[in-house]
């Protein structure tokens, strides 16, 4: 998989809808990935979870405020994405302590979640 590098990012992150759009091509490529894909990617710090390879939050440090991002803000208001990015987060850490096919499936119906809510965010203006 050729997966986005931080400087796509970086560049896409300028616009909202440019950072909206590598936001949900980022968290596609986590979802798509094969666990061998993955794997290789993470240890060669190709992708992450983390702000520096997500455009919304990278937008959000562009301009010094994480309530520029229309996937922090909600109605709930429980953290990034509705709280489930912090869900992945933590399967992802538990994928890293225990790499089986199992923790890495949990983690990644937990990404595939994320990058739906991130979908329906299109067209929010902030």
């Amino acid at each position: 998989m050729r997966w986005l590098t931080t400087e796509e990012i970086e560049r896409c992150s300028k616009t909202r809808k440019g950072a909206w759009r590598v936001s949900v091509e980022h968290w596609f490529q986590i979802k798509s990935a094969t666990r061998e894909e993955f794997d290789k990617a993470v240890l060669s710090g190709k992708v992450s979870i983390s702000a520096q390879h997500c455009g919304l939050c990278r937008r959000g440090h562009i301009y010094g405020s994480c309530d520029l991002c229309p996937a922090h803000l909600s109605l709930i208001s429980i953290g990034c994405c509705d709280g489930l990015w912090r869900v992945a987060d933590e399967l992802f850490k538990k994928y890293k302590e225990h790499p089986t096919n199992k923790t890495f499936a949990a983690f990644q119906e937990a990404a595939t979640k994320v990058w739906k809510y991130l979908l329906e965010l299109e067209g929010i203006e902030k």
